[in-house]
């Protein structure tokens, strides 16, 4: 009788830290957001570092931690040249 009631405890025991664990788990899942910025200038370096620092901008109101490589774009428009940017941040 000792044995069972023993044997019951622990399996009860068990079974809620597996089920606290398995709650944490899901509250630590990271939220992901994709984030950009947008530049122009004469040149296209000009256009890039002013879509690079709206990027870095938006980054740190969001406080997240950059997942993978920053995606640019330029192109040129009569006489200016624009640039995108996005990268994707998970908190």
């Amino acid at each position: 009788m000792k044995t069972i009631v023993k044997t019951a405890m622990a399996l009860s025991l068990a079974i809620g830290l597996a089920a606290t664990f398995t709650d944490s788990a899901e509250a630590k899942r990271k939220s992901c957001a994709m984030l950009g910025g947008k530049g122009t200038g004469a040149l296209a370096e000009i256009a890039k570092d002013q879509a690079l620092w709206q990027l870095e901008d938006a980054a740190k109101a969001y406080g997240g931690k950059a997942a993978g490589k920053a995606k640019v774009t330029c192109g040129y428009q009569l006489v200016v040249s624009e640039c995108s940017v996005k990268q994707r941040y998970c908190k």
